[in-house]
């Protein structure tokens, strides 16, 4: 009865088990430890484990295993048995007769922490500022490249609120909305001002987007930033040269019509800028030379990249 008592533990628990006795012979084998060995008990009782696992001879489980009965000492690791493709935690108890091992399939759970590790990897190659917050604000990830954006460090940064960190003192109420939006189930991107640590502002590109867990509920949010300071100093200059330029600039569009014309443009022709943008730019060209400048604007819209008439 005491037998039959505890093998119904050891095939209700949810651990593979099995016994080995000091001839190093299975003794016992449960049905979970079948399943992650891929072997029916019946093949496995009375005989030598080494002999049927052969490639785990001078593996940690051997070295280990021996040093557990050796040593009359409990062992504890974790192993992958390239056989079986199987990462396994693996715990060993010795007793005089022999020992008895409990273990379970960890590779999922591995799988999962390599995935994440390499994620973390990833993120920190980043040339952006990446950062995970809870749905509360509380800063969860601090990427490396946040640091050096923000300059405050992540040991400074992890558990503070997001917002006594980079939120810009004119975008307070805007960070506000914002955070609503996103525990609504809302994405957010745009042009936003945030704070350095030593108090001085820059503009960035801010994506900023809901995290979930294994059952779809969310429980965070991560946002991916851009210091665009140069970028908008570049355009600032580009449209003072537009403007500025005594030469006819514009941008227009494949669909025939002005986009955006400089002011010389509307001083060389006589008209408004209304009139312009409201007419196809065809009309502007000479008779002769409409079909010629109607086949160029076909081959930028079908791919080049340059066209001079």
């Amino acid at each position: 009865e005491s037998n039959n008592r505890i093998r119904n533990i050891l095939e209700s628990i949810t651990d593979a088990f099995f016994a080995l006795d000091s001839e190093w012979r299975f003794t016992y084998v449960n049905s979970e430890a079948e399943r992650v060995l891929q072997r029916p008990r019946e093949e496995l009782l009375g005989k030598n484990v080494w002999e049927e696992f052969p490639e785990a001879v001078g593996s940690t489980f051997y070295r280990e295993y021996h040093k557990a009965l050796r040593e009359q000492t409990t062992v504890d690791f974790e192993e992958y048995y390239p056989p079986l493709e199987t990462w396994v935690d693996v715990r060993a108890y010795p007793s005089e007769d022999g020992l008895s091992i409990y273990f379970r399939d960890v590779t999922e759970r591995r799988q999962v922490a390599e995935w994440l590790l390499f994620q973390a990897q990833l993120l920190e190659q980043v040339r952006a500022g990446v950062i995970a917050t809870d749905l509360e604000g509380t800063v969860t990830h601090w990427n490396d490249y946040a640091e050096k954006l923000y300059g405050w460090s992540r040991e400074e940064a992890l558990g503070r609120n997001i917002a006594e960190l980079v939120v810009g003192p004119t975008e307070a109420g805007g960070a506000g909305e914002i955070m609503e939006r996103l525990r609504a189930g809302d994405t957010w991107e745009g042009e936003f001002v945030v704070r350095r640590k030593d108090g001085s502002t820059f503009p960035a590109h801010v994506t900023n987007s809901l995290t979930y867990d294994s059952q779809g509920r969310a429980v965070g949010i991560v946002g991916v930033s851009m210091d665009i300071a140069k970028r908008k100093k570049a355009e600032e200059e580009r449209d003072r040269l537009f403007t500025l330029s005594p030469d006819l600039l514009c941008i227009a569009g494949v669909d025939g019509y002005f986009k955006r014309i400089n002011p010389a443009f509307e001083e060389t022709l006589g008209y408004t800028g209304q009139e312009l943008l409201a007419k196809p730019f065809v009309e502007f060209v000479h008779p002769e030379d409409r079909a010629a400048t109607v086949d160029e604007v076909e081959k930028l819209g079908a791919g080049a990249t340059t066209v001079l008439f």
